[in-house]
């Protein structure tokens, strides 16, 4: 199983745009990728220009699958975030 945590840094004068993007994101992860156990974006409380997304996939063919489709679906976010994205792979116990 794959699971990894990002976290998004948006523009602060893109927060509702990324909204948007990120809630039509995850409708088509959930819908398009049998492979992705969970797929959710959040908002911090403290700090709303940044996002988190916790992701859990199957197996690493799950990921690499949505990594594919990242490039299609997600091309939009790129001119919302501000810089790259953190990432952190994460082990279940």
């Amino acid at each position: 199983m794959v699971t990894l945590l990002a976290e998004l840094k948006v523009k602060a004068d893109k927060v509702e745009e990324a909204k948007v993007a990120f809630r039509k994101l995850m409708e088509t992860v959930k819908s398009s990728e049998p492979g992705t156990l969970t797929y959710t974006i959040h908002q911090r409380n403290d700090d709303p220009h940044t996002f988190v997304v916790y992701e859990r996939y199957v197996d690493d063919a799950a990921f690499q699958t949505h990594m594919g489709n990242l490039a299609t679906h997600g091309a939009g976010l790129a001119t919302v975030l501000e810089g790259a994205p953190a990432a952190t792979f994460l082990t279940e116990l």
